[in-house]
């Protein structure tokens, strides 16, 4: 923090860049391949993958853990009722390019400079 006469400089406007730590978790997850379309009870690195993608957009499959269980078909139904597709709970290719889309975008975000991008925009207008 930078100092003047011994006193600490707050912002007037504050924005918080993400944590690192917060997008970590990303390096871990490959893109869905679109080859079969997982349903319950189903066990592929697919069912992982969108596992981890959802828990990372805030739904809840549990643990990401390969299986396609009860937990894992009603998040994937709420993420298909999300983005305006049918939802049923099954990993069709359709939804499976949708959680690619999205891992597409947080990945994007991770390299974003919320605090830059502010000043900008406050320079601007």
């Amino acid at each position: 923090m930078r100092m003047i006469d011994g006193v600490g400089l707050e912002p007037d406007i504050y924005v918080e860049n993400s944590p690192e730590g917060k997008y970590k978790v990303l390096e871990g997850i490959k893109k869905l391949r679109k080859v079969t379309k997982p349903s319950l009870n189903t066990e592929s690195e697919d069912v992982l993958n969108a596992e981890s993608i959802l828990a990372v957009l805030g739904y809840d499959v549990g643990t990401p853990d390969n299986l396609m269980d009860e937990k894992t078909v009603r998040a994937v139904a709420q993420f298909q009722k999300d983005c305006g597709l049918y939802s049923y709970g099954v990993l069709d290719f359709a939804t499976q390019q949708e959680l690619n889309d999205k891992l597409d975008e947080l990945i994007l975000m991770k390299d974003r400079d919320s605090q830059y991008e502010k000043a900008v925009e406050l320079l601007k207008n």
